[in-house]
């Protein structure tokens, strides 16, 4: 692995777990719901329709359905910190705050989390001169004019 990665990712981890109240969004949402789906085999979110004033009301209907009041369906948490809160809004949250700890750490390390690297070694991707994979390395795409993802070779 590229050198400053390892450590600076393993400061963040060693800061996360020591602040956890700093951090709710991860231990009380991320890492519980995740423990709560491998291990329980349970989701702390239940179906609720919200009406277009905000109010709620009891869910009649499949969540692919809409009702006559305008009310569309909504996931919310019980029984967690984030009582009452729309799942699906948790979720971005906590994935923002994924994204912005881990890139975060790579600039620590004195890299730009947005350099395309291999995975593996964190090392930049190497200079191709011809063919395709030098195309969309170019071209910052790995999609054809079609919208598939070619194949490797």
């Amino acid at each position: 692995m590229a050198p400053g990665i390892r450590e600076e990712i393993a400061a963040e981890w060693k800061a996360i777990r020591a602040q956890k109240d700093e951090h709710a969004i991860f231990w009380k949402f991320l890492k519980q719901e995740r423990d709560n789906v491998i291990h329980e085999y349970q989701w702390q979110a239940y179906e609720a329709w919200m009406k277009p004033d905000g109010t709620f009301r009891a869910a009649r209907l499949s969540l692919l359905m809409m009702d006559d009041d305008g009310a569309r369906p909504v996931l919310l948490m019980k029984g967690v910190q984030f009582e009452g809160r729309n799942s699906l809004e948790l979720l971005k949250e906590g994935a923002d705050w994924v994204e912005a700890h881990i890139f975060g750490a790579i600039r620590k390390a004195g890299f730009d989390p947005e350099e395309h690297r291999g995975l593996v070694a964190f090392q930049p991707r190497p200079k191709l001169k011809d063919g395709l994979l030098n195309y969309l390395n170019e071209n910052g795409s790995t999609n054809d004019s079609k919208g598939r993802t070619p194949m490797a070779p």
